[in-house]
């Protein structure tokens, strides 16, 4: 089933338009009930979503008006219109949104652009207390006042016994729990798992910024999950500062924002 019919089998407000021609639905509406999409509240500026792009993608923001583009992304403000945030089921207590493109062209341009890109609304939304969705089919994320955990990119991937050594010191119980023959190894502690992954690591602009980054095959990613009640979020910061010092990499936290 598509999504317009998705949208028709849940009978949204439609004003009258006769939803069984699409080419009489606004383009707009279209467009926020396929594309990811950022709402924010009334008190939040463009230059705050400005700001919060800059700490995701370092180079090449190009701001007009509403309209952000910056690697291959794009931000498009939308102007608020009640019936329309009711059509697209908008939440009323935020009444800017932007729209997530693509530049240049209709679509993501590999299979990470979209997550990627979706990850970008998500630590906007988390910093501005937002919401975001990837499509209208799916339900709001609001993570405002969620913890972040962070997470280390870097040129070099430390063994499960490296990363160990490395970390013990710092750590709680830590124990190698899983490695694999790929190279991917998980280890455990109290509060905290480092999950290290140097096969498929997310190409954040913030990496691609980085001196040693050439393709997403030399860098490792190593994720870090943390339990607040077990004071998780602390040991993370230091073993992942520790982490990045050792190898040459970098802190982003889990959206690829830089880290604070």
């Amino acid at each position: 089933m598509g999504l317009l019919d998705w949208v028709r089998q849940q009978k949204l407000r439609m004003d009258g338009w006769p939803v069984a021609d699409d080419s009489e639905i606004p383009p707009i509406l279209i467009k926020l009930w396929k594309a990811a999409v950022l709402v924010l509240p009334a008190t939040v500026t463009d230059c705050d979503v400005e700001d919060g792009v800059r700490l995701w993608c370092p180079e090449g923001v190009r701001m007009t008006g509403g309209h952000l583009a910056f690697d291959v992304y794009t931000l498009s403000l939308v102007g608020y219109d009640e019936d329309l945030w009711e059509d697209a089921d908008l939440p009323a207590n935020c009444p800017r949104a932007y729209l997530l493109g693509f530049e240049g062209t209709s679509g993501p341009r590999s299979w990470q652009d979209e997550q990627i890109g979706y990850d970008l609304l998500r630590g906007l939304a988390r910093r501005l207390d937002g919401n975001c969705r990837p499509n209208v089919e799916m339900p709001w994320d609001a993570p405002g006042g969620e913890p972040v955990d962070p997470w280390v990119y870097a040129p070099r991937t430390l063994s499960p016994e490296e990363g160990l050594d490395l970390l013990a010191p710092h750590l709680i119980d830590a124990t190698i729990v899983f490695r694999a023959d790929s190279g991917e190894y998980r280890i455990d502690a109290d509060g905290l798992i480092m999950w290290c992954d140097p096969l498929t690591p997310t190409a954040y602009p913030n990496v691609m910024a980085r001196s040693w980054y050439d393709t997403a095959r030399d860098v490792a990613e190593y994720q870090f999950v943390s339990d607040p009640a077990a004071g998780g979020p602390e040991r993370a910061d230091t073993v992942a500062r520790i982490l990045a010092a050792e190898t040459g990499g970098i802190v982003l936290d889990e959206d690829g924002f830089a880290w604070p």
